[in-house]
């Protein structure tokens, strides 16, 4: 069966698709539905650094938001 991890904003708004790669590593980690805010954005420097698709996206997501909600959608 195919996911997609999907990002919105904690109050309602559409959700959009991150890539699967990133969907992979937060999954070794991490439990979902997740929070991530400013107080992660050295975890996610440590996953641009490992170049994992969409790090860089969803680093820019936390800054310009300040919270995100991370979930995966079947």
């Amino acid at each position: 069966m195919s996911s997609t991890l999907v990002w919105s904003l904690p109050v309602k708004a559409k959700n959009r698709s991150l890539p699967t790669g990133l969907k992979w590593a937060l999954q070794k980690r991490f439990n979902f539905p997740l929070r991530f805010d400013l107080n992660d954005l050295n975890y996610m420097q440590g996953l641009i650094d490992c170049e994992i698709d969409g790090s860089q996206e969803l680093y820019d997501l936390i800054v310009e938001h300040e919270e995100i909600e991370l979930n995966i959608e079947c």
